[in-house]
């Protein structure tokens, strides 16, 4: 997970670290498109890709530890165009993957809110691509109750 731009100041916006990245298929299995690249909370030209055939890939944001969790921020690397049409995300709940959100593309940035999440893991997958995904962000917050809009 990595630090996102367009919030400094927001105190909330500092991003959970310490996750590792792992992802079901890397493009070549080479280091240039890993997993870690999507995670890894630079602003840069990397990203995780996957081989051409694969357009339905899972990427997993192990955190090591229990985790809440409110927003997630998912960006692909736009400059190859957006790709992804449809998405899930699951949360790792009693030994098992429980899905808690899902939605249609991504584009330069897609932010899920919801209610606090509590998981030792998350897993983004794509369930439909227009070509093999190219993600360039993904990062989990925990936003404040008291900027939840109540």
């Amino acid at each position: 997970m990595g630090n996102e731009d367009g919030a400094a100041g927001d105190p909330w916006w500092a991003t959970l670290d310490h996750s590792k990245a792992t992802a079901s298929n890397v493009r070549g299995n080479h280091d240039d498109y890993a997993a870690a690249n999507a995670s890894n909370g630079t602003q840069s030209n990397k990203y995780w890709a996957t081989d051409d055939a694969i357009t339905t890939p899972d990427l997993t944001l192990d955190f090591g530890k229990p985790t809440t969790f409110n927003v997630i921020s998912l960006r692909e690397a736009i400059q190859l165009g957006q790709r992804v049409d449809d998405w899930a995300l699951d949360a790792w709940q009693g030994g098992a993957w429980q899905e808690f959100a899902r939605g249609s593309g991504i584009g330069a940035r897609r932010l899920w809110r919801g209610q606090p999440l509590t998981s030792d893991k998350i897993r983004l997958r794509i369930t439909r691509a227009a070509a093999c995904p190219a993600l360039a962000g993904i990062a989990v917050y925990l936003e404040p109750e008291a900027g939840r809009g109540h």
